[in-house]
């Protein structure tokens, strides 16, 4: 059976622990090539060069994703290093302490913006060469 995965960019946001962790590496095991995106960067740092000395291909990249430059110069760095962007895996969270529903609107809402914003630079750069 032919991977078709191997060779792919996908971006990863809270790719520092939990499931964007986990993706990272099962991904990176898979032939993807994973940009990692986390506010704590010397554990992104950590998973790319496990992932890069196992043979994989990986590249991390601090991102808050509350902070629109922070997201731009992630998908910037994706697309100058690999050249596109096939996927992105948004697992980033918010840690606001404030009442269980506005945190989660605002997270939602945050989300959704970076989501949109990413698909638009990664189409911007794709049309634009």
């Amino acid at each position: 059976m032919k991977n078709n995965m191997e060779g792919k960019v996908i971006v990863i946001t809270g790719a520092s622990s939990g499931l964007g962790e986990a993706a990272a590496k099962h991904l990176s095991e898979q032939g993807v090539i994973v940009v990692l995106g986390a506010r704590r960067v010397d554990r992104i740092q950590a998973l790319a060069d496990e992932i890069n000395k196992n043979g994989g291909k990986a590249l991390a990249k601090a991102t808050d994703v509350t902070q629109v430059e922070q997201v731009k110069d992630l998908v910037d760095a994706a697309v100058k290093k690999y050249g596109h962007i096939d996927a992105i895996i948004n697992k980033a969270g918010l840690e606001e302490q404030v009442s269980s529903f506005t945190s989660y609107q605002k997270e939602k809402d945050i989300l959704l913006l970076y989501t949109k914003m990413m698909k638009m630079e990664a189409f911007r750069k794709e049309t634009c060469k």
